[in-house]
């Protein structure tokens, strides 16, 4: 059972999808937590999970015969998602669109597909 296979991928995919929809549009209650205290958290999240996300997505479409295309096809998603989610957030209480936020989604989903390029052409 190979655990990269594109089955499996493309399933957590769906499913990192659903866990981005769940914490990016979910009610805030505005309550503080230790989470806070740290600079620019909210930013560092919006990175880490767009990184993810964009990782599961190019390795789900690559292919070393259509690697450029694979990529444009990933950027187009990224931008078109991130821009989503900020969309959508203005319709949930609590919540807000944010250009900065945007440009982690942005910055953390185009660093998963250069980082896992790279290592899918050094395999």
């Amino acid at each position: 059972m190979k655990i990269f296979s594109r089955g499996y991928i493309r399933f957590a995919l769906i499913g990192w999808t659903g866990t981005i929809l769940f914490l990016l549009l979910g009610k805030s209650d505005g309550s503080e937590s230790w989470i806070h205290l740290i600079p620019y958290h909210d930013k560092i999240a919006h990175f880490g999970i767009f990184f993810i996300w964009a990782a599961l997505l190019f390795l789900s479409i690559f292919s070393l015969e259509r690697v450029k295309k694979a990529m444009l096809s990933s950027f187009a998603a990224i931008v078109a998602f991130a821009a989503l989610t900020e969309i959508l957030q203005l319709f949930v209480e609590g919540r807000s669109a944010d250009p900065a936020d945007f440009a982690a989604d942005l910055a953390g989903g185009l660093s998963a597909v250069f980082l896992t390029k790279f290592w899918k052409m050094k395999q």
